[in-house]
């Protein structure tokens, strides 16, 4: 799939360089109750993207979640100064928070630390980490008032890349966060993780990826002290 800049020219394919970083991401091994689809990219932010979306697979995770979660990845060769680098993650994560953790009036630092965590514990080598994090009541009237208050999460990220380190990381530190969210149980480093067959996939059209464009766990573990940013 071609993208297209916002001076309308049609885009190129993506170059060699990027096609490699792409197949890395599409075999990327993860948790195995996490369902990773490639779908098609923004078009008008960069030549070159990928994209992928998540389901939590109910059977294998043995909760129900509704949890809702995008990544991008876009290369440019002449980025944006507030890049600092030629490769920007956009990722966007949504799910239904447990009550008690709904009414903590700090969840939004919380849900963000969970991403701060994840990238360090992934060693995903970043820079220029922004994002936002809202928390959402929904509360029932009428003939729904008898339904309990519900609170979404969501949050909504971006950061660069290291081009010359590996992708890989970025993809699953993502997912942690998404575990996270979803209040998956914990994957002990003995349980076999999954090797998507995604390669050569084309991506699933008409599944656009929201979040601040160049601006938006798996195994059990324990909150790292260090920072991987540079």
């Amino acid at each position: 799939m071609t993208a297209q800049r916002d001076d309308g020219r049609r885009g190129t394919p993506p170059g060699q360089g990027f096609a490699r970083i792409v197949r890395e991401l599409e075999t990327t091994p993860h948790r195995p109750d996490i369902v990773l689809e490639r779908i098609a990219p923004p078009t008008r932010l960069t030549r070159e993207a990928v994209a992928f979306a998540v389901e939590v697979d109910h059977h294998a995770a043995f909760v129900h979640s509704r949890a809702a979660a995008r990544f991008v990845l876009l290369h440019d060769p002449e980025p944006p100064a507030i890049w600092a680098s030629t490769l920007r993650v956009i990722c966007y994560v949504k799910a239904p928070l447990e009550p008690d953790l709904g009414l903590d009036p700090f969840v939004a630092g919380v849900a963000w630390s969970w991403l701060e965590d994840a990238l360090v514990d992934e060693h995903a080598v970043h820079r220029s980490l922004s994002g936002t994090v809202t928390k959402t009541i929904n509360t029932g009237f009428g003939v729904l008032s008898s339904q309990t208050d519900g609170t979404e999460v969501e949050l909504r990220a971006s950061w660069s890349a290291e081009p010359s380190a590996p992708v890989r990381p970025h993809l699953l530190a993502w997912i942690d966060l998404i575990a996270h969210a979803a209040s998956l149980p914990p994957v002990s480093d003995g349980v076999a993780v999954l090797q998507p067959s995604l390669a050569g996939a084309a991506p699933r059209p008409g599944h656009g990826v929201a979040g601040p464009a160049g601006r938006p766990g798996a195994r059990e573990r324990h909150p790292a002290k260090g920072d991987a940013r540079r």
